[in-house]
């Protein structure tokens, strides 16, 4: 399954489906906390497995998440009795140890949805502080960092460079990255600034995240621009490979390649592009 983008909507509104759709986002979640206020928590439930089965019948391989409440929230419990095999996965915000996690997959299975996709959500201080120790167990397919959350967790201010998050925006995607596990970047609140948006998903490319969360549909085509290898890239990364091994067929572990020195670390740099740009191909843009 693809995570470039991965867009958000309240699943109360079922209306919104041609839109989601639209979008062409290749994870679409439907949003069972914050999104949705207390007073519409009930129809959210009531409306999540229709809303998700027409999302995967008229998108084809899109993947379709609901983000249930954290499991201190009251409404953990009727959150998850909603789920069914309408749905990919699930969404857990504000994880923050390993139970939290293991009592979500043992519940799934006792459900008959073991094969549930599990998406992590990192918000608070004490989830960045233990992120490494509940990635260990397997137990989470992909993992979210959620600045506004942690920012007000830690009794901090969002600022427009991000500085006050780098750090624990580079602690989940490193946690995840030794682990294997898909690291899915931070959202960007102002929906209408699509500079910023850029430029907040291309720092999220550059700390290792591999896609970015969406809360508009406008944001779904930035994020696979940045997330996604230009022509120029692709084509500088095949250069650079065959000309790398072209010095290790004559004996040489370095070579110059258009005025740098290129080793194996940068050809695995190239290398990793060049199969990003075949998964699209296979993919074609979806999951």
């Amino acid at each position: 399954m693809r995570y470039r983008t991965v867009l958000f909507s309240p699943a109360n509104m079922p209306s919104r489906v041609n839109r989601l759709l639209e979008a062409g986002s290749d994870v679409v979640v439907l949003d069972l906390e914050d999104g949705v206020g207390l007073e519409q928590k009930a129809a959210a439930r009531a409306a999540l497995r229709d809303f998700a089965a027409e999302l995967r019948q008229k998108g084809a391989g899109l993947g379709v998440f609901a983000r249930i409440n954290d499991v201190r929230s009251e409404f953990y419990e009727e959150d998850l009795s909603a789920l069914g095999p309408e749905l990919n996965g699930v969404v857990l915000p504000k994880t923050e140890q390993a139970s939290d996690l293991a009592d979500l997959r043992r519940t799934l299975s006792e459900r008959g949805l073991s094969d549930f996709q599990v998406m992590a959500g990192v918000e608070t201080a004490l989830g960045v502080f233990n992120v490494a120790t509940f990635l260990d167990g397997g137990l989470a397919d992909a993992v979210y960092f959620g600045a506004e959350d942690f920012t007000a967790d830690m009794g901090g201010l969002r600022s427009r460079e991000g500085t006050e998050v780098l750090y624990a925006r580079s602690q989940v995607a490193l946690a995840a990255r030794i682990r294997s596990v898909v690291a899915i970047d931070q959202i960007v609140a102002d929906f209408e600034d699509d500079e910023l948006y850029r430029l907040d998903a291309r720092f999220g490319r550059s700390l290792g995240y591999v896609g970015k969360l969406c809360i508009h549909p406008r944001q779904v085509a930035l994020a696979r621009e940045a997330f996604t290898p230009t022509a120029r890239e692709l084509e500088d990364a095949r250069a650079l490979l065959v000309a790398f091994d072209e010095g290790l067929a004559s004996g040489a572990g370095v070579i110059r390649f258009r005025g740098q020195m290129i080793d194996e670390p940068l050809a695995k740099r190239a290398a990793a592009i060049v199969a990003l740009a075949a998964a699209d191909q296979t993919h074609g843009g979806r999951p």
